[in-house]
């Protein structure tokens, strides 16, 4: 949700504090975000560019160089990368590790007691399992190998993602094949230097998790489906604490890294980012509250209070234990040049647009009435506020080999399809998507033979000697081109000479009779003192060709090819002259389509609709559509619709195996279901949207309900506005 504000002359902001609940810091979609684990949120703080633009998994905090650390390209010659607060981006290189290749790497943990980054990686080049722990030097990517691991469960050692807490190795492994994910723990000490043996405490259903964070006697880690879970580690428990976003945020990523960083402060986004419109020449007070901590502003100025007297961009730095570990959200300035002023906004999420503290979450025209605190200044704000989408460009962009190309903050300078997104503060985001074609440096090769003692020219370049030479030319396309010159100047010419003939035709030339393929030399000698001569004869036989069209006609229908029509289903044949002026055999196959039929039976649960080629049916029974094929002839298809009951049951009880709980039996598919039960007073006691749910008999999983008769609703249907809605009553007995 973006926040305006709009003719306020002082404001403060309580963006700094240490949090009083965990937060933690995520890498998503190559943005870094705050993540609350208790109600589970992301909040973004940068976005990065990472090299080759990959799309790293997994990632650790050192608090020795205050920097984060990731892994791109992971299975396909991993490399190290660095990033911190501010969006910068260092790639250090590609992992090595003496007398051996690092074939593939995938989680990274920082051990902060003996300053160490350890990796998961794989050093036998035979599958793209994590097998072996090593230590990686954070200034040139070199690695030392700790130990190989054999789970003693019997499956591959496949280390995903892992952390370091209290000189514990935590890591877990996700096997999508049977569905499971087991969770390891092995104090660091215990690590061999030739193989280690080790035995998961704990197996649960496959989340697909991408990395793993330690806080509180606890492991959290973000699943596949977006959740965010989190265990005991040598306990067998697992608690869902909630989805952190939806499918349509961070085009539809999961969390890929995660960290939790000690006295890392808290970040209020929501609370920042006032971009601020005044009226004539006003100032804004902004005044931060960093508990302690030293802030730097852009504009050079230090302490915790500045004022916005000229339009334009301010934000914060803050240092923490000298490390610079965040970057405030924006403040922007902006002057209104008249006492009524218009501003143009476009909804581009769900989340609506925040203008001086009042939310607009639809289209329209609003009006507000502005006051500066001193009343020197009042004005009229009218907005207009439109639906919006992100603006959607497709470009194609050729360039030379060894140029590059610019999109918004990107260079690209290699062949490839590449998707940039540019931010804007009142406008959609511009999603460009470039497709870049790299024109290559062309380079051919001439022969020049001249028979002159005068100088030979060539593009305007003349040559007295006979030598190899290169000139540079601009090519069609705008590159460079290498033209390699082979200059001869001697006592004979050489010329080029082709024939084309036809097979069974015979060339007479230069006393020759040729009726085959083939490449001459002849030499003619000069009889006038002049260079002699020599002539290369190139000859080619073009063969008969022969072709195939197929045609299909509807009945009763006809085509003329070449003069000739056709009716009937066959092959048929036409002797041509093709473009070599030789034989040429044209195959005609024509295949008559006769009327066909087409059958299609569907079942759906009763008073709900079908949908057939945009047709619906709501009633069972036996329909037609007539269409017309792609041929152009008629084809019937046949639609058999019957409808199924829906089974609800009358009388259940807990205490009776098989028959212990209370839902209705759907047959089909529906994509909206509520199902509501109540007792004799009316009291809602139990309530679902999931149509697999049942009830147990229990009021809110705590209390059990009394014997007796309840009344349910079951609505369901395609969704709210159309839903099937059946009433009735179910006994409970105990």
């Amino acid at each position: 949700m973006r926040t305006i504000s709009a003719a306020i002359l002082f404001f403060t902001l309580p963006l700094w504090g240490f949090s009083q609940e965990a937060r933690f810091i995520g890498l998503i979609n190559k943005t870094l975000v705050e993540v609350n684990p208790y109600v589970p949120s992301l909040e973004r703080i940068v976005r990065y560019e990472f090299p080759n633009d990959g799309n790293p998994s997994d990632m650790a905090y050192s608090t020795t160089t205050c920097l984060f650390y990731t892994i791109i390209d992971a299975v396909d010659n991993p490399k190290l990368v660095s990033f911190d607060f501010l969006g910068n981006v260092e790639l250090i290189g590609q992992f090595t590790i003496s007398n051996g290749t690092v074939f593939t790497s995938e989680g990274i943990a920082y051990d902060e007691v003996n300053d160490l980054m350890y990796i998961s990686g794989s050093l036998n080049g035979q599958d793209f399992f994590s097998e072996a722990i090593m230590t990686v030097d954070l200034n040139t990517a070199e690695c030392a190998l700790i130990t190989r691991l054999n789970f003693s469960n019997g499956v591959s050692p496949d280390v995903d993602n892992m952390e370091i807490a209290n000189e514990i190795l935590y890591f877990n492994d996700g096997q999508p094949g049977p569905s499971v994910t087991d969770h390891y723990a092995i104090p660091l000490g215990n690590l061999n230097a030739g193989t280690t043996s080790i035995l998961n405490y704990f197996r649960n259903a496959y989340s697909g998790s991408s990395d793993v964070v330690y806080f509180q006697d606890s492991l959290f880690y973000p699943a596949l489906d977006f959740r965010l879970l989190t265990h005991v580690p040598n306990e067998n428990n697992e608690t869902n604490l909630g989805v952190t976003h939806s499918n349509a945020d961070y085009s539809g990523e999961r969390i890929r890294g995660l960290e939790y960083i000690e006295g890392l402060i808290d970040f209020n986004y929501n609370q920042q980012g006032l971009d601020t419109f005044l009226c004539n020449n006003g100032s804004v007070d902004i005044s931060l509250d960093p508990t302690g901590l030293d802030v730097q502003w852009n504009t050079g100025e230090t302490g915790t209070d500045i004022t916005m007297d000229e339009e334009g961009l301010y934000y914060a730095q803050v240092l923490l234990e000298d490390c610079l570990i965040a970057i405030t959200d924006t403040f922007t300035l902006t002057y209104l040049q008249s006492s009524e002023g218009e501003l143009e906004l476009f909804l581009c999420d769900d989340n609506g647009i925040t203008v001086n503290n009042i939310l607009y979450n639809q289209p329209g025209t609003y009006t507000q009435f502005l006051s500066s605190s001193s009343g020197a200044c009042d004005s009229t704000l009218n907005l207009i506020i439109s639906p919006g989408d992100p603006n959607l460009e497709d470009e194609i962009v050729f360039i030379c080999e060894g140029e590059s190309y610019i999109v918004g903050d990107s260079t690209y300078s290699e062949a490839g399809q590449y998707i940039t997104t540019i931010e804007s503060l009142i406008d959609c985001d511009s999603i460009i998507t470039t497709e870049l074609i790299v024109n290559l440096d062309t380079e051919s090769f001439v022969d020049v033979f001249e028979c002159t003692e005068e100088m030979v020219e060539v593009n305007g370049i003349e040559y007295s000697a006979s030598g190899q030479y290169i000139q540079t030319i601009e090519n069609v396309v705008g590159c460079d081109s290498l033209l390699n010159l082979n200059i001869q100047i001697g006592d004979s010419i050489r010329m080029d000479q082709s024939y084309e003939l036809c097979e069974g035709d015979i060339l007479e030339i230069y006393n020759l009779m040729i009726d085959s393929s083939g490449t001459w030399e002849i030499f003619l000698a000069s009889n006038n003192n002049l260079c002699d001569t020599i002539i290369d004869l190139n000859v080619s036989v073009n063969v008969a060709t022969q072709g195939i069209e197929s045609y299909t006609l509807c009945l009763n229908e006809s085509i003329e090819i070449n003069g000739t029509t056709y009716s009937e289903a066959g092959i048929f044949e036409q002797a041509l002259i093709n473009n070599d002026n030789c034989d040429s055999l044209l195959v005609v196959d024509i295949d008559v389509e006769e009327e066909t039929n087409s059958f299609l039976e569907f079942f759906n649960c009763e008073g709900l609709p079908i949908s057939v080629n945009e047709m619906d049916y709501i009633k069972p029974g036996l329909y037609t559509q007539v269409f017309t094929s792609k041929n152009g002839c008629d084809s019937i298809l046949h639609i058999l619709f019957e409808t199924t009951s829906i089974y609800i049951p009358n009388i259940f009880s807990p205490d009776l195996a098989g028959n212990d709980t209370f839902k209705p039996f759907l047959t089909c598919e529906v994509s909206y279901y509520e199902l509501h039960i109540f007792d004799r007073w009316g009291n809602l006691v139990f309530v679902t949207e999931e149509k697999e749910a049942a009830w147990n008999g229990d009021f809110g999983n705590a209390e059990i309900c009394e014997q007796g008769v309840y009344v349910y609703i079951l609505k369901y249907g395609l969704n709210e506005d159309t839903a099937i809605i059946k009433t009735g009553d179910v006994t409970l007995i105990r």
